[in-house]
């Protein structure tokens, strides 16, 4: 997605998600409660939202990364049986493997 090609896309799409509303965890995506799309009324009603239980988020500054750093990549260290119950418990930044992609990757924890 380009920001030259589509601004608003880019600021909603992406800026707001990683810093502010923050990306599900990995355990939130396993109990998403999706619209159901057999239903003309789901069509009607615009309902296509995708449900995800509430509890913390992963944001930027979670992962202790700006927004420019983040379009370089990361691979992090979290799986579906990471639970956090508050906020304070979300700091990430010590599961960050790699930053980049490809043969330009720099592996931070081994």
């Amino acid at each position: 997605m380009s920001k030259r090609d589509f601004p608003e896309t880019h600021e909603i799409g992406l800026i707001e998600q990683w810093t502010k509303k923050g990306i599900p965890l990995p355990y939130q995506t396993l109990a998403c409660e999706l619209p159901d799309y057999e239903k003309k009324e789901t069509y009607e009603k615009r309902d296509f939202d995708w449900e995800y239980p509430e509890g913390p988020r992963i944001t930027l500054d979670s992962l202790g990364i700006s927004i420019e750093e983040a379009f370089d990549g990361y691979y992090i260290d979290i799986t579906h049986d990471f639970k956090p119950e508050k906020e304070e418990e979300m700091d990430l930044s010590g599961k960050i493997i790699s930053k980049g992609s490809g043969r330009n990757a720099e592996i931070i924890k081994k």
